[in-house]
C-alpha cells in the first residue's frame, strides 16, 4: 500500500513540475518530467527533444521553487537531471539540499503593510 501511494505521489509531483515548467519556461510544452525515490532521496529527471534549447539554471530553479512550496516543512536531498530525450546520460545535473523552514509560507507572509 505504501509503495502504491508513493508512486501516485511521484506521478502527481511530476505532473505539477511539468505544469509549472509550462507556465515559467516558454518552450516547456516539450518537457517531460519523471520522479523517483532512492536511498539518497528524491530524483527528478527532466527531458526534452534535441531541437529544444533549455536553460538548465532556470529549469532547476523552477523545480526548487515548486518543491519548496509543496513541502517547506521537510528537509530532503533532491537530485535533478536534465537530458535530451533518447540519450542515456544527462547533460546537466544539480543537487538541491532543501532546507527545513519554520512554517508554511513564511517567506510570502509579510507585515500588515
Amino acid at each position: 500500500m505504501k509503495v502504491a501511494v508513493q508512486h501516485e505521489d511521484l506521478q502527481l509531483l511530476a505532473k505539477t513540475l511539468q505544469e509549472q515548467l509550462l507556465v515559467e519556461v516558454s518552450s516547456a510544452e516539450v518537457f517531460e518530467v519523471k520522479c523517483a525515490v532512492n536511498k539518497d532521496g528524491l530524483m527528478i529527471l527532466t527531458q526534452h527533444e534535441s531541437d529544444v534549447i533549455a536553460d538548465a539554471q532556470i529549469i532547476f530553479a523552477v523545480i526548487e521553487e515548486v518543491l519548496q512550496s509543496l513541502a517547506p516543512h521537510r528537509e530532503q536531498r533532491v537530485q535533478c537531471f536534465l537530458r535530451v530525450s533518447g540519450e542515456q546520460l544527462p547533460y546537466a545535473k544539480c543537487f538541491l539540499p532543501l532546507k527545513q523552514t519554520r512554517g508554511w509560507g513564511d517567506e510570502e507572509v509579510g507585515g500588515a503593510g
